[in-house]
């Protein structure tokens, strides 16, 4: 058989090792015409390794000689069902590493690449959903979106890629994705959530459909329910919001509250405000945003939130940069340097001051939900209601909504006590 024939002759073939086996072998492979066919010659070189009554013949080590032609077998047969030419093959198609070389049909390593024997490359598994979220969607989504979004956004994928990670991008299917959402429910998670769940597990798939790893978009059932907010949202009316301000633990976060109120900023936006951005003299504040295309804007204070931030400047001797809001941290063993750092416990230190100022239950007894946007809320519903109230386009551009739809349907909730209120300047 060209080289591997002059080089072991018929009659050596009695003394032949498992090691010289493998190198005829790949000899083969290498010199063998088009023309032959792989399995004949595998049989050639198993019949002349074996006695006539099928014994494999190894005379010094009789054990190991078996386990080891044993070995050879398996990997022979398994290189006479490959192709004969592998790197022909559709360079699209699929590959998975079944634990054998289809070139020389030696034992690969779980993550091998290569071949250790003949140097042939062996092509990547199928790219999982966890690869393709965490190394390639994410990352690109955390150019699209701010920081609050995308920090939700991996909350989110934590527990999906816990059960779907593993799966392939390409096997994905809906039946899947189905029993992900059956087990969100046996948790007890809201129409809502399932919701968000499923938005977020979207947009990775219409990436991957636009980056061409997936052939179409699989078909979405709309989860019913999910539009349908399972508790009210109660804003806080005007009074409510000074209670609020003189139960702060700290004049900073009475400082950050009334800034929220004040202007309805974003939570998001809140916690990133520096003082930079801050014009006193002017009393303006450069909103660093990001989620919509008029989220960043300069826009003025107005006087709650102008009195509330002076107060913390004051307090802070006039600084010139630096967060307005923070959390001090210790990183160094000796804690002598603290570091300003975001604040992570806004919910939290909201809801503690609306128990201490007995707002979190409203008038008519009603348990109010208390979170971050509600402080958004408010200032939607109080510019709407008040009289004269703030007019529309004003608040849409404070707010910085691209349409007023959003601030209708949305923000502006006129509760019972309000409507009260109003109607007191029906005079007729």
């Amino acid at each position: 058989h060209s080289g591997a024939h002059h080089r072991h002759t018929r009659a050596s073939l009695e003394k032949l090792t498992v090691v010289e086996l493998k190198s005829i072998c790949r000899e083969m492979d290498r010199y063998v015409s088009k023309h032959m066919r792989k399995a004949d010659i595998i049989h050639t070189i198993l019949t002349d390794h074996t006695d006539t009554d099928g014994q494999h013949r190894h005379p010094r080590r009789p054990d190991t000689a078996i386990r080891q032609t044993e070995m050879a077998r398996q990997r022979a047969e398994h290189l006479a069902a490959a192709p004969l030419y592998p790197q022909e093959e559709d360079a699209g198609a699929a590959k998975t590493n079944k634990g054998f070389c289809p070139s020389c049909g030696a034992s690969l390593p779980k993550k091998a690449r290569f071949c250790p024997e003949c140097g042939f490359k062996i092509d990547e598994r199928p790219e999982t959903l966890k690869d393709f979220v965490t190394k390639t969607f994410l990352p690109v989504r955390a150019e699209e979106v701010g920081a609050h979004t995308i920090r939700v956004e991996k909350g989110f994928w934590t527990h999906i890629l816990k059960h779907l990670g593993s799966v392939p991008l390409t096997d994905l299917t809906p039946k899947h994705w189905e029993d992900y959402l059956r087990l969100l429910k046996e948790r007890g998670c809201s129409a809502r959530t399932l919701s968000l769940h499923q938005a977020a597990y979207q947009a990775a798939l219409k990436y991957g459909v636009y980056s061409g790893r997936v052939a179409k978009m699989p078909p979405f059932r709309v989860i019913k329910g999910s539009t349908r907010r399972t508790r009210p949202i109660i804003p806080f009316t005007a009074d409510e919001v000074r209670r609020l301000l003189d139960a702060c633990s700290s004049p900073m976060y009475r400082a950050l509250f009334g800034l929220g109120a004040g202007l309805g900023l974003r939570p998001s936006e809140l916690v990133q405000v520096r003082w930079e951005d801050v014009d006193m003299d002017r009393a303006t504040l450069r909103v660093r945003g990001s989620k919509t295309s008029t989220s960043g804007a300069t826009i003025p204070l107005t006087p709650i939130a102008l009195r509330e931030m002076k107060q913390w400047w004051e307090l802070e001797k006039r600084p010139r940069t630096g967060r307005c809001f923070y959390q001090r941290v210790f990183e160094d063993q000796m804690k002598t340097q603290p570091l300003q750092k975001e604040i992570r416990c806004f919910k939290l230190a909201l809801e503690n001051t609306a128990r201490r100022a007995g707002v979190d239950v409203t008038e008519d007894g009603r348990t109010r939900r208390v979170f971050p946007y509600i402080l958004r809320h408010s200032f939607a519903t109080l510019s709407a209601t008040f009289n004269p109230p703030v007019p529309l386009a004003v608040a849409q551009a404070v707010m910085r909504h691209t349409s007023s739809k959003m601030l209708l349907e949305t923000y502006a909730k006129a509760g019972a006590l309000v409507i009260r209120d109003g109607l007191q300047n029906f005079n007729v």
